[in-house]
């Protein structure tokens, strides 16, 4: 062997080797000696020990193969190296201080250092170790034993990281329980996981039910949770975080740098592990925590089970707040319904008498509203008794029902006229618990009444309804169209002759006839863009006759449901009227011609008289020039054609003057309007002659068309050149003139007659046309009136302006006529 063998001592609660130098006991013999030391040196050997010695400087000098066995070395590996060289940094500083290696004798007990293993892994041994010295007291060694406490060391620490945990877990409790704002509580909670050592750092990321971070805090860290922070804040959540929200079971990182290299935190979980889990409660993630733990318990079975339980309480007390504050929020939603409602509320606790019967009961609260339903004052009822409060409520049923509300837990409805207040209401009383009940209640006197008011505009109404001259029909109005007649009055069924079970029902087409039924969409148009229509029409009867009507039509909305009110009056005796009135009228404008006629009776003989006197002479002179013998056949001939012309204009005059005075009223015609010009001038001629006023047609297309009665304007334009010929026979001018304009305007001819006269009284220009108005002294007024008449009824319109010359020019209408 290089070495001395060393020898064997045992001490008491503890073996240690001593080393001298060997001395052969006298009695012993060299053979014996050496077995010894090989029985010894095996024993050595084998040992279950970790044997090693050192010299002076630390260096290795004997180790067994307990001890290679545990460190996982070969013994040429070890020896002569320094024990320093396989110690952590950590432990080899203490080595220095703690192993015996001065020439004085020394032990070390129960020292542990941590070894490098051969595979780099490091464990922890106990140190046993005492300086061994020879009889002249000079150092020789330092025997040492090493034993694997590693596991226990671990169990230690394991039972030192539970034991801060579950205080932790405690601290965190006690804050659960009196906290009631979130971020205080995440603020202390990482706070108190890091002072009592239970884990390095912490930090909470409490999230919205979209998964936005809401609020943040951190213990253990510096400014790297503020980069991180504002990184959560912009929406990118941490890898361990996203992915503790997905599972709900624990996220552990056992490698930071390699699964973290991205996170701001990466660099203080260097050593360290993470574990992450969801703070969920029945069902709802209110966010994620997050801890720094040693890596030796991050698979631990009951560290993580603490964890767990630690994630689960601040998830309860995260769903507490919340309960507390959407309670509180319920609170003050109730608060702000019950202080704003419009309807009055009030909280009531029964009186019952011996029997249990309910004979009163006290007010416990009302709201601002109720002062106004009732107009008692609050501050006059809190505390008290209804029957003192109210007077005379219990001749009311209140208190029996109210009384019933609270007992049964049953709710009533109702609505009373309560006497003592003198106002209608309408209630609902409602449980509020043990012998406690509540009423909402809206004061509807105002709709009470109006209600009965209505009932009586409803009588009214239908009254009026019934009793109406005008038929009276109700339709509804849909998407298609006209609906069915959903109400007639008794004028309708007798109009129609139908009953009113009949009418009801009905569709439009049903009593409108075909040639009529095409008009209803433009109608039912003009009511939607106006509300209202006017027009006439014919009903269809039940026995088959037209009658016609004319028809008030109004759109209006009653409960949501579009409705037209048609008032309809039968027009037939009307019609009849206005029929025989037209043939007054034509009877009236016959007269006036024919008076026209008579007044220019002189003028007409004076017309006639020219062509006839001319016939006379030409046949006088035919006559001589005859008698001759040489008669000139030449000249006859020519005095014969003369002759004939004569005869034609005196019958064109004639012709005219029976054109003007027929009776009947003719068709309308095409005819050119200078033509009719020409005449109306041809029989005013003398009368114009004889007031030396000139008449003349100016601007009047001779191919200009009108499509008109031909006599009815003749006797327009008479009526209107002899109101101008009239105006100017006084006058002191002597251009008088009267002239006839005529401008198209697209379908229509728009006709003016003015004269450069003085011009009407102010006073009467507008009332020109009313019947009886004159500016004449023997005048009727009537001219006027029936040249508007007749202008009308072909559908023009006429009116007064002040002439181009002065005076009065009038203007009218007629429809343009096509060839």
């Amino acid at each position: 062997m290089p070495h001395v063998m060393p020898m064997i001592k045992v001490v008491p609660s503890e073996a240690t080797v001593s080393g001298t130098d060997p001395v052969t006991p006298p009695s012993q013999s060299s053979s014996d000696l050496a077995g010894t030391a090989e029985q010894f040196w095996l024993f050595f050997e084998r040992s279950m020990l970790c044997y090693q010695s050192l010299d002076a400087e630390g260096r290795l000098l004997v180790v067994n193969q307990a001890w290679l066995d545990l460190l996982g070395y070969t013994r040429e590996a070890v020896l002569g190296k320094p024990f320093a060289d396989f110690l952590t940094p950590e432990s080899r500083s203490r080595l220095a201080e703690q192993l015996p290696q001065s020439e004085q004798p020394g032990e070390v007990r129960g020292v542990q250092f941590d070894v490098l293993r051969g595979d780099g892994e490091v464990i922890t041994v106990g140190f046993f170790g005492r300086s061994a010295h020879d009889a002249h007291g000079r150092f020789l060694c330092t025997h040492c034993i090493l034993h694997d406490v590693t596991e226990r060391k671990r169990a230690e620490q394991r039972a030192a990281h539970i034991k801060r945990v579950l205080l932790a877990i405690r601290n965190v409790n006690q804050l659960i329980v009196h906290e009631t704002d979130r971020q205080r509580l995440i603020d202390r909670a990482c706070a108190n996981l890091t002072e009592t050592l239970g884990y390095a750092s912490a930090w909470i990321a409490l999230l919205s039910d979209q998964g936005e971070a809401t609020m943040t805090a951190a213990s253990g860290f510096g400014d790297e949770f503020e980069t991180l922070r504002r990184q959560i804040e912009r929406g990118e959540l941490p890898p361990c975080t996203g992915a503790a929200i997905q599972d709900p079971r624990m996220v552990t990182v056992k490698l930071p740098d390699q699964e973290c290299r991205d996170c701001p935190l990466s660099a203080k979980l260097s050593g360290h592990a993470g574990l992450s889990r969801a703070l969920a409660f029945g069902g709802k993630v209110y966010g994620v925590l997050t801890v720094k733990v040693p890596s030796a318990f991050v698979d631990d079975d009951e560290a993580q089970g603490l964890f767990a339980e630690l994630v689960g309480d601040l998830a309860f007390a995260l769903r507490k707040i919340a309960d507390a504050e959407a309670l509180e929020e319920t609170q003050r939603r109730f608060r702000s319904l019950f202080e704003g409602a419009l309807d009055g509320i009030a909280l009531h606790e029964v009186v019952l008498d011996d029997h249990g019967q309910p004979v009163d009961y006290v007010f416990l609260e009302t709201n601002p509203a109720f002062e106004t339903q009732t107009g008692l004052r609050s501050a006059d009822v809190l505390g008290r008794r209804v029957t003192e409060a109210i007077p005379g409520i219990e001749r009311t049923p209140l208190i029996s029902i109210y009384g019933q509300v609270a007992l049964t837990g049953e709710p009533a409805r109702l609505s009373l006229f309560v006497e003592p207040l003198g106002r209608h209401y309408a209630i609902s009383a409602f449980p509020a618990g043990p012998r406690r009940f509540g009423v909402a209640f809206e004061d509807v006197t105002a709709r009470v009444q109006a209600e009965e008011l209505l009932r009586e505009s409803e009588a009214r109404f239908r009254l009026l309804l019934e009793n109406a001259n005008d038929a009276i029909f109700v339709r509804e109005v849909s998407p298609e169209g006209l609906g069915r007649l959903v109400e007639v009055n008794a004028r309708a069924c007798e109009m129609l002759g139908y009953t009113r079970d009949e009418l009801l029902g009905m569709a439009a087409d049903q009593i409108v006839p075909p040639e009529h039924s095409g008009r209803l969409p433009a109608i039912l148009q003009s009511l939607y863009e106006n509300g209202a229509a006017l027009f006439e029409t014919e009903l269809l009867s039940k026995d088959g006759r037209q009658v016609p009507a004319e028809v008030s039509a109004r759109l209006f909305c009653f409960r949501d449901q579009a409705l037209i009110l048609s008032v309809t009056r039968d027009i037939s005796q009307r019609q009849a009227a206005e029929r025989r009135l037209a043939e007054l009228e034509w009877e009236l404008a016959h007269a006036s011609r024919l008076a026209a006629l008579g007044e220019s009776t002189a003028g007409f003989a004076h017309e006639v008289n020219q062509p006839l006197v001319s016939i006379m002479n030409f046949a006088r002179a035919c006559v001589n020039l005859a008698s001759q013998e040489s008669a000139d056949l030449v000249q006859i001939r020519r005095w014969a054609e003369a002759i004939g012309a004569a005869a034609s204009q005196a019958g064109d005059i004639i012709r005219r003057l029976l054109d003007f005075a027929r009776r009947d009223p003719p068709e309308r015609q095409t005819v050119p309007l200078a033509r009719l010009a020409d005449d109306a001038m041809l029989l005013v001629g003398h009368e114009a002659r004889a007031n030396r006023v000139t008449l003349r047609c100016d601007r009047v297309d001779p191919a200009l068309l009108v499509h008109v009665q031909t006599v009815a304007i003749q006797q327009v334009l008479v009526n209107l050149l002899r109101n101008g010929i009239e105006a100017l026979a006084n006058s002191p001018r002597k251009d008088r003139r009267v002239v006839i304009r005529a401008v198209p305007r697209g379908q229509w001819v728009e006709v003016s007659v003015a004269d450069n006269g003085p011009g009407p009284d102010p006073s009467l220009r507008d009332r020109l046309f009313d019947p009886f108005v004159t500016t004449k002294p023997r005048g009727v007024g009537l001219g006027l009136s029936i040249t508007k008449t007749i202008v009308e009824d072909h559908g023009g319109t006429i009116w007064t302006a002040t002439g181009e010359e002065g005076g009065l020019a009038i203007h009218f209408t007629l429809p343009v006529g096509k060839e």
